[in-house]
């Protein structure tokens, strides 16, 4: 691992603003200083030119003393301390349960226990899933009791744990809700009755917590340990021991006045699922808040299966799901902020930590212009969404490299980085549930310069290209998009994309589509670009949400009946199969990948056409791209036309790769049924693209995300360079662009 570390606290500042750092290391405490730079290109040689980085004059050194901080992973609830949670001592708690890994540790589900110092109660899962409660008062006295006979993984139960204090008799229940006749036969219902000592745990008011449990605090806050790993719902808490009939009554969806009004707290967690909230229907409204960004609007317990869309019933929608290594936000204090002047010019820049002599972290940013202004007729937009889908995942010329037994160089501190800093979601939990969730409140060490052309590393190469052009231009996310719309895009006349515009939102794909019909010029200087749909929030506004559907290239699939995003209701999964495929935007789509091998471009006759040959001046063909760090300007991920998907009838298909090896594979939407791998298939290509749109626009479309990784070849005096700079310099000409009719 890196001596020193650290994250921003945003992913990009606009000129005018404040960034802050954080950071943190494990080698005690060491002295660091951090200055600023503009980065040129990073990718490392041989991918790329290597790293190139300019300090930027006049802007501040920082100097300080790293510590060790720590990472505070595990999603839980938290119900603050009240009045109406102090002096018990008798009571009832319930609440169903759906464990993902109910063995091998403990499991906090709901409590009040402090493991510091062994005070409070709990209900939670031992050691060997099994049931428990456990009682302490703070002074050495504990009681504690567990059923000894687990619960199933991934199998509905109700647990009940009923106390009556003057008897020092407990009552621990476990009613299993198996989903099949099979599972039915071997699912043993419990309800075991045993004598407790005597435990005075209730005296003071102190927070409630579902899903984990105190353990002590420090300067930083509470301290929490024994996260559960899967879903909760309906939990209950009674100042009074139940009887069975009161049992069955506080167990329904929402319970009627006269068993609320025996209720502590009766919480709903499918209630506002977009919320941070969870809510009390009791009379005490003891409404708790979300810590670490477990996942909601999830099946619970009533789910039969004929509900998909959680808005239509949060009775089948009424439970959260937990991970014991959720983390939304590594919580580091501020080590320093740095505020950007306004006469900053847009681009990626980097502070850079060094300490000993050297530098050991750089910790990358976007600057944008100020808020409502342009500076440029360019805007190139950063895919900043894709950035945190990929978050500390190994680049895929490494797995590549590896699968096919060619050895390749693992990048061990990303491997390191996964396991402390939290995966994106191309990961899972440790409980093999998909991260549906990705935040940058925490390092991200998948956005330092590195040595492979993927991400922000290779979109890198299309700014530096861009200074090394002379074309001035303006930095815009792809956040600040979902935010502003179509008042953000009207201020310029090109947009340019970065290499692998992946995922998407809503907002984003109808303020590009307005804006292109509204005379807009795009170059889609990538592929598999606008592929999966993926939501935004304000609450957890460091954050995306992503449901990985029934289709599509992806690492795990949502769950059935959690298709439907917890932030906005919408049905996630591909664009193409929600019906905006990006063909319709771009002219092409996502149809293979592969990262072995690369291909040149052939011009096809449309090259040649009045209305696209302006588009390669200066260049001869028939063949370009034929160079690079992957040896073409066609690998990785590559996009082709399909007029059933949208491509509009008058789009000229200008040039073609094809001729791709056997690790080129067609991606899995492509299919109805398994075929065998067909390395001569004709729909296995990667097409160059480009057609008007109305009021005078155009769009320009590359079709590989590798393009960009050639604009460097011979001092960016190459063919793909000049197409590129071919395309820019008409779309940022006024001139408008005729409709084919009239061309």
């Amino acid at each position: 691992m890196r001596l020193i570390l650290g994250y921003s606290d945003r992913l990009a500042v606009r000129a005018g603003e404040s960034i802050g750092f954080h950071v943190s290391t494990r080698a005690g405490e060491i002295s660091y200083e951090a200055d600023v730079v503009r980065l040129g290109s990073a990718v490392d040689r041989p991918l790329g030119p290597g790293i190139e980085e300019e300090l930027v004059a006049g802007a501040p050194v920082f100097r300080g003393i790293a510590r060790e901080e720590r990472i505070d992973r595990g999603s839980r609830a938290v119900v603050p301390a009240s009045r109406a949670l102090a002096g018990i001592a008798s009571f009832t708690l319930q609440v169903e349960v759906w464990p993902t890994t109910p063995c091998g540790r403990e499991q906090a589900l709901l409590g009040t226990w402090d493991a510091a110092d062994r005070s409070g109660f709990a209900l939670f899962l031992a050691e060997d899933g099994s049931a428990g409660v456990r009682l302490g008062d703070g002074r050495g006295g504990v009681a504690e009791y567990a059923t000894g006979v687990p619960l199933h993984a991934r199998e509905w139960a109700r647990i009940s744990a009923v106390f009556d204090a003057p008897t020092g008799t407990l009552r621990l229940l476990q009613e299993p809700f198996a989903a099949g006749a099979g599972a039915r036969l071997v699912a043993r219902c419990v309800d075991a009755r045993i004598d407790l000592r005597a435990i005075e745990f209730g005296r003071e008011p102190r927070p409630l917590v579902f899903a984990a449990w105190r353990d002590g605090a420090d300067a930083r806050g509470p301290r929490y340990a024994a996260h559960y790993d899967g879903k909760l719902e309906a939990p209950r808490i009674a100042r009074e021991p139940l009887d069975d009939r009161a049992l069955a009554a506080i167990a329904t969806p929402v319970p009627d006045a006269p068993a609320l009004a025996r209720l502590i707290g009766a919480w709903d967690f499918g209630r506002e699922p977009a919320s941070r909230t969870i809510f009390d229907l009791s009379p005490n409204a003891l409404h708790g808040a979300l810590e670490n960004l477990p996942l909601r609007a999830v099946t619970g317990r009533r789910w039969d299966g004929t509900i998909h869309d959680h808005r239509q019933s949060s009775d089948q929608h009424a439970a959260i799901h937990f991970h014991a290594d959720d983390l939304y936000d590594a919580g580091w204090p501020r080590a320093f902020e740095l505020a950007v002047p306004r006469e900053w010019r847009s681009g990626l820049y980097a502070v850079r930590l060094r300490a000993e002599g050297r530098t050991v972290d750089h910790l990358s940013f976007l600057v944008t212009p100020p808020r409502g202004e342009s500076r440029a007729k360019l805007a190139w937009l950063a895919p900043t969404a894709t950035y945190l889908a990929y978050a500390n995942l190994l680049p895929p010329h490494t797995y590549s490299a590896v699968f096919a037994g060619r050895g390749g160089e693992l990048d061990a501190e990303l491997l390191a980085g996964e396991q402390d800093f939290g995966g994106g979601c191309y990961h899972s939990d440790s409980d093999g549930s998909g991260i549906h969730h990705s935040s940058h409140l925490r390092p991200l060490l998948s956005l330092r310069p590195q040595r492979e052309p993927w991400g922000l590393n290779a979109d890198s190469l299309l700014l530096r290209w861009l200074d090394a052009s002379g074309i001035e231009f303006d930095v815009i996310t792809d956040h600040q998009l979902h935010e502003e719309g179509t008042a953000l895009l009207s201020r310029y006349r090109v947009v340019l994309t970065g290499t692998h515009p992946e995922y998407d939102t809503t907002p984003m794909l109808d303020a590009l589509e307005r804006w292109l019909a509204d005379g807009g010029r795009l170059f889609y200087a990538g592929a598999n670009g606008f592929y999966w749909r993926i939501a935004l929030s304000k609450e957890w506004p460091a954050a995306l949400e992503l449901r990985r559907a029934e289709d599509g290239t992806r690492t795990w699939d949502a769950q059935p009946g959690e298709y439907h995003h917890a932030w906005t209701g919408e049905l996630g999964g591909l664009w193409r199969r929600i019906g905006r495929a990006p063909n319709r935007l771009v002219g092409i789509g996502f149809c293979a990948q592969g990262f072995l091998d690369a291909r040149p471009y052939s011009m096809l006759p449309a090259a040649r056409d009045p209305r696209a040959a302006w588009i390669f001046e200066g260049i001869a063909g028939p063949e370009f791209g034929a160079f690079g760090p992957l040896g073409g300007a066609a690998s990785e991920e590559i996009d082709r036309a399909e007029p059933r998907l949208g491509t509009p009838l008058h789009a000229l298909r200008l040039a073609s790769a094809t001729g791709f090896g056997a690790d080129m594979l067609k991606t899995k939407e492509e299919y109805l049924f398994m075929v065998p791998h067909d390395p001569t298939d004709p729909d296995v290509r990667a097409d160059m693209v480009f057609f008007e749109t109305p009021n005078g626009g155009a769009v320009f479309s590359t079709g590989s995300i590798a393009w960009a990784g050639c604009l460097a070849h011979a001092d960016y005096q190459n063919d793909v360079a000049r197409i590129s700079e071919n395309v820019l310099r008409r779309f940022l000409d006024p001139t408008p662009f005729p409709t084919p009719d009239s061309a």
